[in-house]
């Protein structure tokens, strides 16, 4: 069996860490931009609100 060369193991582990760190922070982004935009509850939350005949819209503004 041949040895990888350290080198490739370095980039092979730096691709998987700029990886996990974009998948992450694409996620946290897209949170944000829903809850800017007024999407502050699930679709459980929403379900939930309905059935109290409460309206699913925050007052947040000021």
């Amino acid at each position: 069996m041949l040895d990888k060369d350290k080198r490739t193991l370095y980039n092979q582990d730096l691709y998987r860490r700029w990886r996990d760190a974009r998948a992450d922070w694409d996620t946290e982004a897209r949170y944000d931009i829903d809850f800017y935009h007024g999407n502050h509850f699930t679709d459980d939350e929403v379900s939930e609100l309905q059935t109290r005949n409460q309206a699913d819209i925050p007052m947040d503004r000021i």
